[in-house]
């Protein structure tokens, strides 16, 4: 009995299945070869930045990104303080370009002080990516040092691999430059499954969670997002995405009243889907069984 075959016999029988724990495994770094260069994301006297991404390719077939390192160093003599936002898109855009927002941090303080590489470790709430994906750097409020600033370059990847230059967000648009830099240091860990989906932000900020009934579905879904009076009236609409085994995205519903209802397309696999409601850095999920 295959382990889906299994998962899906102890689900219908009312089971609660809890895998046994593993540590996450690493399906993209490139932190080996310091090439001595840095990303230009902050030039000298600038106090905020642009988004600059990277385009990776992961390895194996864990992708439930758990954590994402990278590096940073700035250049001058003395330290600085800043914000820092990072992003993860699907490259489901025009022509390959970052599309869909996957995740995006809440707006983080660190420090940097000048001389080598410096390490940064942001925790990821089990965010579900494709094999191919962009994550981009977003700096501002940077008081302190002033010099040039930006993502350490690092070149090859010892695990997985990076599409030659970086991702450069311009307005609403994107353009693939600097074809010539190596891509930044960084590493990226995953799960096979989902292990968690708070990121460290507020409680006050975040879903409590995510329900669907029935669970297996048959036939039309109900989803509930069950949220702190804090989070009911967002910024930005809510709305439900629904990814099939193979991580691909296969519905995006609006929720209305924290309600939304499905009706699976024909043609869609059975097997174990997961549905995520994601907006401003807040994320709650839920894993459900499809059997038609």
């Amino acid at each position: 009995m295959s382990r889906r075959t299994a998962l899906l016999a102890f689900l219908l029988l009312g089971a609660v299945v809890r895998p046994p724990l593993a540590l996450a495994a690493v399906v993209y770094d490139n932190t080996t070869t310091y090439q001595s260069t840095e990303n230009e994301l902050l030039p000298a006297g600038q106090i905020a930045s642009g988004e600059h991404g990277n385009q990776v390719q992961l390895t194996g077939t864990e992708r439930f990104v758990s954590s994402l390192t990278y590096k940073l160093r700035i250049a001058g003599a003395g330290a600085a303080s800043f914000n820092i936002r990072i992003r993860f898109y699907a490259n489901d855009g025009v022509d390959g370009r970052p599309g869909t927002v996957l995740w995006e941090s809440p707006v983080l303080t660190r420090v940097i002080d000048s001389g080598a590489p410096l390490t940064y470790t942001q925790p990821i709430p089990s965010v579900l990516v494709p094999d191919t994906f962009t994550w981009t750097v977003q700096v501002s409020n940077r008081q302190g040092n002033m010099a040039r600033m930006g993502p350490s370059e690092y070149h090859p990847p010892t695990v997985g691999s990076a599409t030659p230059g970086f991702w450069q967000r311009i307005g609403n648009d994107w353009q693939l430059i600097g074809l010539e830099e190596p891509p930044f240091g960084a590493r990226v860990s995953a799960d096979a499954i989902a292990t968690a989906i708070d990121d460290g932000a507020s409680p006050a900020l975040l879903p409590d969670r995510l329900t669907v009934a029935p669970n297996p579905v048959s036939g039309r879904a109900t989803f509930q997002l069950f949220a702190p009076a804090s989070a009911r009236e967002p910024e930005q609409p809510l709305a439900i995405e629904i990814f099939d085994p193979a991580g691909r995205l296969v519905a995006k519903l609006p929720l209305r009243s924290l309600a939304a209802e499905w009706t699976p397309q024909p043609g869609l696999q059975r097997g174990v889907y997961l549905a995520r409601v994601i907006s401003a850095g807040r994320e709650a999920a839920t894993k459900f069984i499809l059997l038609d």
